[in-house]
């Protein structure tokens, strides 16, 4: 089913039974993706009387409003038994789980009592689902007027936000944050119910900005931190909420300056009739885009002053904007001008109910930030003077009793006195010893007998080849003129002599030398010149001469 065209068949019919009886279905007054509002008739309401049962007591009939959660989305109505159904069984357990927390939320917001907040009469379960009943405030939400009428005036618009502050000052003081402010959330009631002294109820002509859907609120305790998770799902988030509202993370502790964002969009939108720039556009624009109010045609008598509060509440960062409502109501109260643009302050003037209430709120939210702050007596000194105007008042009692346990669980106590700082001696490092290496001991390599034998042996060889090579150089440059054949027959004998002890040497040598190695003395020695000059040779030689 399409979210943007409702489901009429999913609607309770006209003349619907709730709650015993106590509420007649009237009429379908809207629809969303997250509930269905109607216009119903209280015709009475259960009593208790006692061992836990009720019975049904008739009233005289007046008209409320009830929204019924019913999500769009996934959920399905029985056309007899008119049960809220869901197909699939992950969003039925989820489902339920909203339902539950809606109740609890339910009642707590039920406690609230304040001029510009909506009254939740009652809440009940019923049909597999949860029903919240309110009042029935006769006018229109700002979105529905500013289509008629575009913009306000500076004076109206500032008169209706400075009530929706009053009124996030209060919530905020009980640490419970709206989290959808926006133009179709704030009620402008034209009437407005009074009690007569004789105990009746009148309605007197009224013109005031009432702050209506709790749906997404969220309640934090005492330490900041979230009680319970909101009771629609954050699926988005529209023009008039902070980017950091998108993320659940941001949600987990309690910070005023979401609803901030929020309030200061609103007024922004009833100025220019336009809604401001979606935050996720600003923030990825090289320059902001945001449009000041002043700049809008037609604007130009606007106060320069509400410029100023715009920029500083829509700023994109958390901590350039208003820390509380509070801060942004004295920026408004600022504001002057003459005709309709009038001074606004926190509590109207001459309304001493509106004044108390607005004391008993500052010094509630001074108490909770001084707890925060670990001051847990002057906290408890500031609650206390709180709850003198309003002694029995269930929440500042609450915080009070808070406060109280602090201080029991941790007592202040003084802090010890510094400690002397005792210096350790300084002890010298011991001295470094020398330590010697000894060079390296390089062990000399014994030849064995066989190795020694070849290196003798061949030296014998070379030294007895070159003693043959020098002998024949020498032999060569004799002058033949003192040759004789004696000296011939000396030389041959001789060198026969030499050639016998080099062969016997050569012999001797290879004995010694392995039987692969032995090598004949020729291979070392040059060709033997034959020296010996034959006797024809002789003679011819004699002949010459």
């Amino acid at each position: 089913m399409s979210n943007n065209q409702p489901n009429e068949d999913y609607v309770l019919p006209p003349g619907t039974m709730l709650n015993n009886g106590c509420y007649r279905i009237v009429r379908k007054l809207g629809q969303g993706g997250f509930g269905i509002t109607y216009l119903a008739m209280e015709l009475g309401h259960m009593q208790d009387i006692g061992e836990g049962r009720k019975r049904f007591r008739k009233t005289e009939p007046e008209e409320v409003v009830i929204k019924e959660l019913f999500y769009e989305e996934f959920c399905h109505r029985e056309n007899i038994t008119q049960l809220v159904t869901i197909s699939k069984m992950d969003k039925k357990v989820e489902f339920e789980k909203l339902v539950n927390k809606q109740v609890e939320e339910g009642l707590i917001l039920g406690t609230l009592e304040h001029d510009n907040i909506v009254v939740n009469r009652n809440i009940f379960k019923e049909n597999n689902t949860a029903y919240i009943v309110m009042d029935y405030l006769a006018g229109a939400d700002l979105e529905e007027i500013l289509k008629k009428e575009k913009r306000l005036s500076q004076g109206m618009a500032l008169k209706y936000i400075s009530q929706v502050l009053q009124a996030l000052s209060y919530i905020h003081s009980r640490k419970i944050m709206h989290l959808d402010i926006k133009p179709s959330n704030i009620y402008i009631r034209k009437k407005r119910k009074v009690e007569k002294e004789d105990g009746s109820f009148d309605h007197i002509a009224d013109d005031s900005a009432v702050l209506i859907d709790f749906g997404a609120s969220l309640t934090y305790d005492s330490d900041n931190k979230v009680n319970n998770t909101t009771s629609k799902l954050i699926s988005g988030i529209s023009s008039y909420a902070p980017l950091e509202q998108s993320l659940l993370d941001n949600l987990k502790g309690f910070d005023p300056r979401l609803d901030i964002f929020s309030t200061t969009g609103t007024l922004y939108s009833c100025i220019t009739g336009q809604m401001p720039v979606s935050p996720s556009l600003r923030v990825s624009a090289d320059d902001d885009p945001l449009i000041l109010p002043t700049w809008f045609k037609g604007n130009e008598l606007l106060d320069k002053q509400i410029d100023e509060i715009c920029r500083k509440g829509l700023s994109l960062k958390a901590r350039d904007r208003y820390a509380s409502a509070a801060d942004m109501l004295a920026a408004l109260g600022a504001v002057s001008g003459s005709g309709e643009i009038t001074k606004l302050v926190a509590a109207k003037k001459g309304d001493d109910n509106q004044e108390k209430q607005a004391q008993y709120n500052e010094l509630l939210y001074k108490a909770q930030k001084l707890a925060d702050l670990g001051r847990y007596p002057d906290a408890l000194a500031t609650i206390k003077d709180a709850l003198r105007h309003y002694p029995d008042e269930i929440y500042g009692n609450k915080v009070l009793g808070d406060i109280e346990k602090k201080i029991v669980q941790k007592p202040v106590v003084p802090p010890p006195p510094p400690k002397p700082v005792i210096k350790p001696p300084v002890v010298p490092p011991p001295p470094m010893k020398r330590v010697v290496i000894p060079p390296p001991v390089i062990k000399a390599r014994t030849s064995t007998p066989k190795e020694l034998a070849i290196v003798f042996g061949v030296i014998a060889v070379i030294v007895i080849i070159s003693i043959i090579v020098l002998y024949a150089v020498f032999s060569k440059h004799q002058d033949y003129n003192s040759y004789s054949p004696t000296d011939s027959a000396r030389t041959a004998d001789s060198s026969k002599m030499a050639v016998d002890t080099s062969r016997k040497m050569t012999d001797t040598t290879a004995k010694m030398q392995p039987a692969d190695t032995t090598r004949k003395v020729s291979d070392y020695s040059t060709p033997q010149t034959d020296t010996a000059v034959k006797p024809a040779d002789t003679a011819q030689a004699q002949k010459l001469d």
